[in-house]
């Protein structure tokens, strides 16, 4: 794999992330995709199979430290020092934030 074509997405299977993945995918990029829901990021490997690029997968929840380290290590280990890195992944408040539950917006943002 060639360190200088390989973008690290956090966040992969949407939005954003999604987006990027195909937009690096059409420029020749090999990819590393995190995500928490693996489904949805076997999917997204399967859509991005014709570009001729290698897409490796990983199931991973960012706001569980431990997991975080296991996992960047071996990714890094195993891939090599990607050249991009999009740090995509985070949370959205669903609603009005004025009447959101001060324990609502203080667990989302202790980690």
């Amino acid at each position: 794999m060639s360190k200088s074509k390989l973008i690290f997405i956090t966040g992969a299977t949407k939005g954003i992330g999604r987006a990027t993945a195909f937009t690096f995918a059409k420029a020749g990029w090999d990819l590393i995709l995190l995500a928490r829901n693996f489904k949805e990021l076997e999917k997204l490997k399967n859509e991005l199979i014709g570009f001729d690029v290698k897409v490796n997968i990983c199931n991973c929840d960012l706001s569980d430290d431990e997991i975080i380290e296991s996992s960047i290590s071996k990714l890094l280990k195993d891939f090599g020092c990607p050249s991009v890195v999009l740090n995509n992944a985070g949370f959205a408040y669903n609603g009005e934030l004025i009447t959101m539950p001060l324990k609502t917006v203080a667990k989302n943002h202790s980690s």
